[in-house]
C-alpha cells in the first residue's frame, strides 16, 4: 500500500497501523502529489491510499493523474473532510471507497481490506 497524505504524523501512525496488521503492510509514501505516479509506476502497491486535501494538486487531481497514466490503479481516499460533494466526485474517478481520518483505528483497517477484497 502507498500512503499519500501531508500529515507526517498521521501517516506514521498510519504507517505503524497498517504494517502491525499481519495481512497489511506500507511499501512508501509521498506528503503530496509530487512523485507518487513515479513511485506507484516504480512500488506497484496494491492499494493507494489518498487523502483529498493535499499542497499542489489535491488527491482528486493526483487520482485523476494515475488514472490517466497507469489505468485502473485502485485508489482509496482517506480524509478529514467528510463532504458529500467530494465522494461523489472520488466515486466517479473509480475510487474503491472514501475513509474518515476520524473514525477508530480498527474502522480504518477494516475499510482498507475491503477496498482490498481481503
Amino acid at each position: 500500500m502507498y500512503i499519500v497524505d501531508d500529515h507526517r504524523f498521521f501517516v506514521a501512525g498510519l504507517s505503524s497501523l497498517i504494517n502491525h496488521a499481519a495481512d497489511l503492510e506500507v511499501c512508501g509514501s509521498s506528503p503530496d502529489g509530487t512523485h507518487v505516479v513515479r513511485d506507484v509506476r516504480r512500488l506497484h502497491p496494491d492499494l493507494v491510499l489518498m487523502d483529498i486535501k493535499l499542497p499542489g494538486p489535491n488527491g482528486l487531481e493526483v487520482a485523476r493523474s494515475l488514472r490517466r497514466i497507469l489505468g485502473n490503479i485502485p485508489i482509496l481516499f482517506i480524509s478529514s473532510l467528510a463532504e458529500p460533494r467530494l465522494r461523489e466526485r472520488a466515486a466517479r474517478l473509480g475510487a474503491l471507497g472514501f475513509l474518515e481520518k476520524t473514525q477508530e483505528p480498527s474502522r480504518i483497517l477494516e475499510g482498507i481490506r475491503r477496498a482490498l477484497g481481503l
